[in-house]
């Protein structure tokens, strides 16, 4: 897969949609250069889109956790990436609900729910799922 077709999976570009007669359509690679330019991922040239999904996988290292969650009616649990320095053994979390209601609790992390680990210039680095259990309304959480 080249780098423009994951830099757009990775950034939520869908890589095909139906029209509104219902016919299917793939994501033309110019539709896919317009969207990431307007968030700001630079893709004029193969070398680019390579060089931006290389910054955007670096960023997804920076984050701890995902800026907000969307949870469904009825869904029991939600599942995080959490990224924490190497040797973290545990991460204290607070989950503002769309409604204000705050819910909070304690994750043990690890090998068993460390997912990646990476080493970047900032240090080493271990992403872990964080499973969230307490049937979450539906909503924008954060």
């Amino acid at each position: 897969m080249d780098p423009l077709d994951v830099l757009a999976k990775r950034a939520g570009i869908e890589d095909r949609f139906r029209e509104a007669t219902g016919e299917w359509h793939d994501t033309p690679p110019d539709t896919k250069r317009a969207l990431l330019e307007a968030m700001g991922l630079r893709t004029g040239t193969e070398e680019e889109a390579a060089a931006a999904l290389t910054c955007f996988e670096e960023q997804e290292w920076l984050r701890a956790l995902p800026p907000v969650r969307v949870a469904y009616n009825g869904e029991g649990r939600i599942d995080l990436r959490a990224v924490v320095p190497r040797g973290t053994s545990s991460l204290q979390w607070t989950l503002e609900l769309e409604n204000g209601e705050q819910r909070s609790g304690t994750a043990e992390l690890t090998e068993t729910t460390r997912m990646e680990q990476r080493d970047l210039r900032q240090g080493m680095l271990d992403a872990h799922l964080l499973r969230l259990q307490g049937g979450f309304p539906h909503g924008y959480h954060q």
